[in-house]
């Protein structure tokens, strides 16, 4: 039980103290000093106290000249506040608080007075205990009168009994209240001089007195400087500081802050008193706020043209380290929001899985948008697994998805068969049949041009005959593919056969099937042949491409036939088909081989004139030619020897050796 020494009269009268919680000195006789002391406990006699008040009335002159307040007190003053305290005690109600009739009527008492002055000749020589003032300041903030608060203060500052932190942070609050922020900031200096030192609730009072007037650096200062100081803030320090940092942009700091507040719930570092049910509302309403703004940020992200992956990487990964989570609508919302540009990708994977982890309902609609974003963001496997979580746990996936996955498969294919990754475009295949989603055509055709890429035959014609046996009929690219494999393996007998059973079939052949057959009877030496499939290229309405003569060329090339060579070439020019590198250099190297070194010479000047890429054996294939004809070389017009090019082919790119394959299911069927 606290006690508080309540004072009437001066020293040297008697009393009567009583433990119970109230002692009331007996009336003794007037005009002559005396005191009563008052043990004020948490059932203070309100009732009593207001008898005490009024049998404790006289003249008091010397006792206020002794005090200094240069008057006597006016009677009917103080004959009026001791009335209002015995009115408001007889009116408490049973839900007041023991000392709210006193607290009442000092209040009332004060609300006009101006200075320390007027408070003590309102006063006297009149004793509370220093919580009932520190009460009255309050209320005197709550009736908007400051400047009479701020004279209670000065006239307590004059007491034995000084005010203590409790009684500053109330004016302090007050003044807040009132905006009244420069004459804050002296109380608060005057407290420092005072000794008194600051605590949590004081920095609260501070911090939101700087986040009123905008001075959102000044308060982020002062809480820096409470936790340097070693205090523990509290929820309202939290909700103050989180509402500076927002409003000043300042999102990822009020991330930091809400983390730290949930480090410090889970560790129970805090007041160690049970949770207001105000302060868990509170609680609860600092959260909304915070996943408001997070929600907020995105959004800005989202319409942001200077978005990038690492901005809003720190964000979410600030929000999973504060466990800040979306509600449905938020995530649905955001996730239907993206889709205009490729790195919208980010926000829909976290947000996608992030909705899959607290249980949220995805429709099939929704679940195909993110397959689309994903797909267009080059995240297709993380589509694939939205695909796997839509056939394991819901929704089902309707043609729509199996159309966009489709598709997806498709542009993988197509990576793979451009980079010649085989094993990469059979896995694919594998993966697309163990989901349950059937190639189409494209699929099956990228797989064999990957194959073919990579000098793979055997591979080639295995995908060829899955191919059919899935029911798929292979067309004229599926062929041109698979001619390609063979070609590229030396397997020169093995293309004839799939070639004519293509004609048998009555597959037209378009511009790569001739050509890769031209190359096949090029490097078997069928060098008619290879006319007769030009010629007939020809009579088809195709146009020989650069790359149909330069198989022209290489055939001669291989039959050391220099003039040939030069004659496919003028026939190349005279069809406006522009030679290119190859071209020159099978050219030189066909002359080279037919010893002609005056025509190689000067297809090689030509070949430098056109500033056309050389490679090294051309220098060399001409350097030879002239040395075994004993022909002056003119390394002036020739220049340097040029740097051997160096190709890469991809990790699956290799010379492959020839081996046998079985065509035997490819050339017997039938269609």
């Amino acid at each position: 039980m606290a006690h508080h020494c309540v004072r009437f009269g001066a020293a040297g009268s008697t009393s009567v103290n009583s433990s119970l919680g109230c002692g009331v000195e007996t009336r003794l006789q007037r005009r002559e000093f005396y005191r009563c002391c008052v043990a004020v406990s948490p059932k203070l006699d309100g009732e009593a106290m207001g008898r005490v008040v009024v049998a404790n009335m006289g003249d008091e002159k010397g006792e206020m000249e002794k005090r200094g307040y240069g008057h006597q007190v006016s009677t009917k003053s103080k004959d009026a506040l001791l009335r209002r305290i015995e009115q408001e005690t007889r009116s408490r109600k049973e839900t007041d608080r023991e000392a709210t009739p006193v607290v009442r009527a000092l209040t009332w008492a004060l609300r006009g007075v101006q200075s320390e002055h007027a408070v003590g000749v309102m006063l006297g020589d009149l004793e509370f205990p220093l919580s009932i003032f520190t009460s009255v300041i309050q209320k005197l903030g709550m009736e908007k009168k400051p400047q009479a608060a701020v004279a209670l203060l000065r006239w307590l500052q004059r007491r034995d009994d000084r005010p203590n932190v409790y009684t500053y942070n109330a004016l302090l609050g007050v003044l807040k209240a009132n905006r009244c922020y420069e004459l804050a900031i002296t109380i608060l200096e005057e407290m420092r001089k005072n000794g008194v030192a600051s605590d949590i609730v004081t920095c609260n009072t501070v911090i939101s007195m700087y986040d009123q007037q905008g001075r959102y650096d000044e308060a982020l200062k002062v809480y820096e400087d409470l936790r340097t100081a070693g205090m523990v803030p509290d929820l309202f320090t939290f909700r103050t500081m989180i509402q500076v940092l927002a409003r000043s942009g300042k999102c990822e700091r009020v991330l930091e802050l809400y983390r730290d507040l949930e480090q410090q719930e889970r560790d129970g570092i805090g007041s160690g008193r049970p949770e207001l049910k105000r302060e868990k509302e509170q609680r609860q309403e600092l959260a909304a706020f915070v996943v408001q703004l997070c929600y907020r940020r995105i959004w800005g992200w989202l319409s942001s043209d200077a978005s990038t992956i690492k901005e809003l990487g720190e964000l979410l990964a600030r929000m999973q380290e504060g466990d800040i989570k979306l509600n449905e609508k938020m995530s649905k919302d955001l996730i239907r929001a993206c889709g205009q540009r490729e790195i919208d990708y980010y926000p829909v994977k976290w947000l996608y899985f992030n909705m899959r982890a607290q249980g949220f309902y995805l429709n099939a609609s929704l679940c195909n948008h993110i397959i689309r974003v994903l797909g267009k963001g080059k995240r297709w496997w993380a589509a694939l697994e939205v695909y796997e979580n839509m056939m394991s746990v819901g929704p089902p996936p309707d043609e729509t998805t199996h159309r966009l996955l489709l598709s997806h498969f498709q542009i993988l294919l197509n990576s793979a068969s451009k980079r010649g990754i085989w094993k990469w475009a059979l896995q694919l295949l594998d993966k697309m049949q163990e989901k349950g989603i059937e190639p189409d055509s494209f699929a099956w055709n990228a797989a064999l041009i990957a194959c073919a890429r990579a000098h793979e035959p055997a591979s080639a014609i295995e995908v060829f005959q899955k191919m059919t046996a899935h029911g798929q009929k292979p067309g004229v690219l599926s062929y041109g593919a698979l001619l390609s494999a063979l070609e590229k393996g030396n397997l020169n007998e093995k293309a004839e056969q799939v070639w004519e059973h293509m004609l048998k079939v009555g597959m037209k052949p378009n511009e790569y099937a001739y050509t890769t057959m031209i190359t096949v009877r090029g490097k078997a030496g069928n060098y008619n042949k290879a006319v007769d499939l030009f010629q007939e290229m020809q009579r088809d309405g195709m146009a020989p491409s650069v790359v149909t003569y330069n198989a022209m060329i290489t055939a001669c090339a291989r039959a050391s036939d220099g003039l040939g060579a030069v004659k496919w070439l003028r026939q190349m020019e005279a069809s406006c088909v522009e030679p290119d590198s190859i071209t020159y250099s099978q050219v030189i190297g066909a002359l080279a081989s037919a010893g002609e070194w005056r025509l190689a010479t000067s297809y090689y000047i030509r070949m430098r004139d056109l500033e056309l890429q050389i490679p090294g054996f051309v220098y060399d294939a001409v350097l030879k030619v002239c040395e075994a004809n004993d022909a002056p070389v003119n390394h002036e017009m020739m220049g340097p020897r040029p740097l051997d090019i160096k190709v890469y082919r991809g990790p699956d790119r290799r010379k492959a050796p020839v081996v046998d394959v079985n065509i035997d299911a490819v050339v017997s069927t039938a269609f």
